[in-house]
C-alpha cells in the first residue's frame, strides 16, 4: 500500500508498505494529480425547526459546509419560498467549516417549497457547482385555535 504525505514547503514524503510486490530493482512508477485549491460550498442541510403552522413564525435553518481546500469570502446565498426571494447573505466560510444560517418565517400557504442556493450567478470557481442548492417541500399545519367564552349577555 502506498501512503503519500504532503509537507508544508512543497516536500512530498512517500511511505511504501508491503514491499513484497515491488521488484528487486526498486523501479516503479505512479501518477500523482494535485488539484488546485478551491472552495466547494455544499448546501449540506435544510430544515424547519419545530412544526410549521400557518400564521405562526418558525425558524428555517440552512447548514452550509465548505468541502473545498480554500476559504471563501463574500459568497452569496439566497433563500426562496415558492420562488420568491425571502433573504440573502454574503458569507465567509473556511475550508472544512460548517455554518448555520437561520431565518424566521411566518407561513401563509399549506405546502410551500423552500430552496437555498449558493452562488446563484456562478461568480465563484469551485470544485463542484452541483452541490450549491438544496430544497425542501414543507407541510404546514392548520392552526389550532383556542377560543373561550368570556361573557354572554342578553339584549
Amino acid at each position: 500500500m502506498l501512503f503519500l504525505t504532503l509537507v508544508i514547503g512543497g516536500s512530498l514524503i512517500i511511505y511504501i508498505r508491503n514491499t513484497s510486490k515491488i521488484k528487486d530493482d526498486n523501479n516503479f512508477s505512479f501518477r500523482l494529480v494535485v488539484l488546485e485549491s478551491k472552495p466547494d460550498i455544499n448546501i449540506f442541510d435544510l430544515q424547519v425547526i419545530g412544526e410549521p403552522i400557518r400564521g405562526i413564525p418558525s425558524d428555517i435553518q440552512a447548514t452550509i459546509f465548505n468541502e473545498g481546500s480554500a476559504y471563501v469570502s463574500k459568497y452569496p446565498v439566497d433563500i426562496r419560498i415558492d420562488g420568491e426571494l425571502i433573504d440573502n447573505w454574503e458569507i465567509t466560510v473556511n475550508q472544512g467549516e460548517f455554518l448555520n444560517l437561520t431565518i424566521s418565517h411566518t407561513w401563509q400557504v399549506q405546502q410551500p417549497s423552500i430552496s437555498v442556493k449558493g452562488d446563484p450567478s456562478s461568480q465563484f470557481d469551485e470544485l463542484d457547482d452541483n452541490n450549491n442548492v438544496n430544497s425542501l417541500l414543507v407541510n404546514v399545519a392548520a392552526p389550532e385555535y383556542d377560543f373561550s367564552i368570556i361573557e354572554i349577555s342578553a339584549n
